[in-house]
Order: C-alpha cells, then sequence, then structure tokens
C-alpha cells in the first residue's frame, strides 16, 4: 500500500509562492532596472561624443619609414596623441597610449598615432614603454606647426578655430602648449572628443566611448604609400 503525500506545512506554502513570485515579478523587475540603467548610462555617454569637425591633411613618415595620409585612416577609429619638446608629456602620452592598446590588441579597426612634432628621435620612448605592435602603434613624423591647426587645439588660454566650452572645460589648462591629452576620432574621421592625461576618469571614460565607436564592418585594409 503506497503512503499518501505529505502534506505541505503553511510555512512551505508560503516559502514556494515566494519564491515563484520572485521569478515572475521581481527577477523581471531587477533585469529590466540594470538594462535601462545600462541604456541610459551610453545614451549620456554618446551625448558627449561631439563632431569637432575633421582634422587637416598630412602626408606624413611613419616609424618604419611608411609614407601615411589622413585617408589611410577611414573605417577605423583613431585614438591620437601629440609629442612636443616636452619629454615629460611625451612620456605620458606614449605610456597611456601603450596601456590603452594593451586592452584593444585584438581589434584591428582601431589605431593609435603618436604625432611627433617634437623633431628629435622617438625610438627609445617606443621601446621604454612597449609601443612597438606597428601597424596598429605607430609614431607619425609632423612638423611643429601642423598639430595646433589640425585639431582645434587650445594654446594657452586661446582657442584655434572657436572650439566649443566643452573642450575648454577640458583642455584649457593655462599652459601654453599643453598637449598632455589625447584625441578620439571616429571611422569617418571626425574628432570625437578630447580627454586630460590628469584626470584617471577620464581615460576610463575614453575606454568606454572607444567601445561605442567601434565600427560594426569589417576596416578596410589599411594603405600605405611607397616609401
Amino acid at each position: 500500500m503506497s503512503e499518501a503525500p505529505q502534506q505541505k506545512t503553511p510555512l512551505q506554502k508560503t516559502a514556494q509562492f515566494a519564491l515563484l513570485a520572485f521569478f515572475i515579478v521581481v527577477a523581471p523587475l531587477i533585469s529590466w532596472y540594470y538594462l535601462s540603467a545600462g541604456y541610459d548610462y551610453q545614451k549620456t555617454s554618446m551625448k558627449e561624443l561631439r563632431k569637432y569637425g575633421t582634422y587637416a591633411d598630412f602626408n606624413f613618415k611613419t616609424n618604419k619609414g611608411h609614407i601615411l595620409t589622413a585617408d589611410s585612416f577611414s573605417t577605423r577609429v583613431v585614438l591620437t596623441g601629440i609629442l612636443t619638446e616636452n619629454d615629460q608629456q611625451n612620456d605620458l602620452i606614449i605610456e597611456k597610449m601603450a596601456l590603452l592598446h594593451g586592452q584593444f590588441d585584438d581589434r584591428n579597426d582601431i589605431l593609435f598615432a603618436a604625432i611627433n612634432a617634437s623633431g628629435k628621435d622617438q625610438g627609445a620612448r617606443i621601446e621604454k614603454y612597449g609601443f612597438k605592435d606597428y601597424p596598429q602603434c605607430m609614431v607619425l613624423e609632423s612638423d611643429k606647426a601642423w598639430p595646433a591647426t589640425a585639431f582645434k587645439l587650445p594654446t594657452g588660454k586661446v582657442l584655434v578655430d572657436g572650439a566649443d566650452s566643452l573642450q575648454t572645460s577640458k583642455m584649457n589648462s593655462g599652459v601654453p602648449n599643453d598637449y598632455s591629452f589625447l584625441i578620439l576620432t571616429d571611422a569617418k574621421q571626425q574628432i570625437r572628443n578630447y580627454y586630460n592625461l590628469q584626470k584617471g576618469e577620464e581615460i576610463k571614460r575614453l575606454v568606454e566611448q572607444m567601445a561605442l565607436l567601434m565600427p560594426r564592418t569589417e576596416p578596410n585594409e589599411l594603405s600605405f604609400n611607397e616609401k
């Protein structure tokens, strides 16, 4: 003779009902909350990605001797730093770019370009900070005048070409020729944001915004002109 099924106690019934209610009502609400918060955060981050215009055309030699033009960057997100006669700033720029490259090493649609307007060889600095994954990491040899007109950059307390108040507040340190920042351009060669390397929270923001701008399609083959 089989035993009669054991009756559930009121406490067990209450626990079972609470568990069912959690999965039907509470869990979906929690998921919705986090999805909504993530979406709002992404919207806010996208709003910070302004359009500052495209940078000036160039025809520069890379640290491997190839000739590169602005069109070579099309279909890729590019992070740019500017090397000047300030060795301390140059160290900061190359160090941060090398570290950021480590987070995007598997992406062939992101380039890290240091514009060398210092007139000095950067070989030792490239070796010191491991900025060597060519062509994803490269140094472009520029004349000293080009950067100040190419990116709408701050020069002391005067902003070139009417850059807006957001750029002013972030980049204008009041120090002449302060280039301790990085410039982010999208796959259509639009300058989208500037990031002060002295502020850790801006580096974090940079990583997030680089991810938002990643192309959804395979980039064109990186094209070099003859040496």
